[in-house]
């Protein structure tokens, strides 16, 4: 409904103006308490992304696929499994045994065998270096999952923190926000400020409390993509060591380029 500011006369008591004001403007009421989160240690970036190599799923399938490439290495150097066997052929169990002296029979042409092929030339030797090939590779993809993981665990661990430090400024300014309203409303209720004046302060302060709430909501998907990437979705919110605004390292564009091309896995 709308506002009405109060009149009063000059020998309102301060008692009575400050009752009839604080019932003609609304109450921005309080502001939400901070979400809960874990009692533990803080975690730090070496924490999530030690936990990330434990439980990522990416990494899992990069070394079980290294794993059974090593075993092609394996199996491209044995000989081939011998073959053992019985054969029977025109066989005629209903031919009728003839009477001496002639002779035939219909038990037909049958025998064993066994099947052994032997590789020559050094070809299992060839055979499993070609394997070999195919397991390095294997172990490069291993690497690039690792880095890969490494660096989204990286981003949303940032990420997470940027999103802390907007809840914490956003709480503040409503903080901030409530208590200039409340000011407002005392220099209203004694006679140094217009009935107009409060209810735009109390617009910033409705404000303030809308830009806590998205910034509370952005801190929750950045927690549980962080907990994705680190391989576990089910992991609660938890302390974050670190600052967002931490300076950035130095780095040597010449030392970094070196590294790149020595161990950068798409060379390699």
């Amino acid at each position: 409904p709308p506002v009405v500011p109060p009149r009063f006369g000059p020998d309102t008591p301060q008692a009575e103006r400050e009752g009839a004001v604080t019932a003609a403007f609304p109450d921005a009421g309080p502001v939400a308490p901070a979400a809960a989160v874990g009692d533990g240690p803080p975690l730090s970036l070496a924490d999530l992304q030690k936990l990330a190599a434990e439980n990522s799923p990416v990494l899992v399938r990069a070394r079980a696929e290294a794993d059974a490439a090593y075993g092609q290495v394996v199996q491209a150097g044995l000989y081939p499994n011998p073959t053992l066997g019985y054969q029977a052929d025109q066989v005629q169990p209903n031919l009728p045994r003839p009477q001496p002296p002639a002779t035939g029979s219909g038990a037909g042409q049958q025998g064993g065998f066994i099947n052994q092929l032997i590789k020559t030339a050094g070809k299992l030797r060839l055979a499993q270096q070609v394997a070999g090939f195919d397991y390095v590779n294997a172990l490069v993809a291993v690497r690039r999952a690792e880095v890969d993981v490494t660096a989204a665990v990286r981003t949303q661990y940032f990420a997470a923190l940027v999103a802390r430090k907007g809840v914490e400024v956003n709480r503040a300014l409503a903080t901030l926000a409530d208590e200039v309203y409340r000011l407002q409303l005392r220099q209203v209720a004694a006679g140094e400020a217009a009935g107009y004046e409060p209810l735009q302060l109390f617009a910033q302060a409705e404000l303030a409390r809308n830009a806590l709430t998205q910034s509370e909501v952005s801190y929750r998907a950045a927690w549980r993509q962080l907990a994705a990437a680190v391989g576990k979705p089910d992991l609660p919110p938890a302390p974050l060591a670190g600052e967002a605004d931490a300076p950035a390292p130095a780095f040597d564009p010449a030392v970094l380029q070196a590294r790149v091309l020595d161990q950068h896995t798409e060379i390699l």
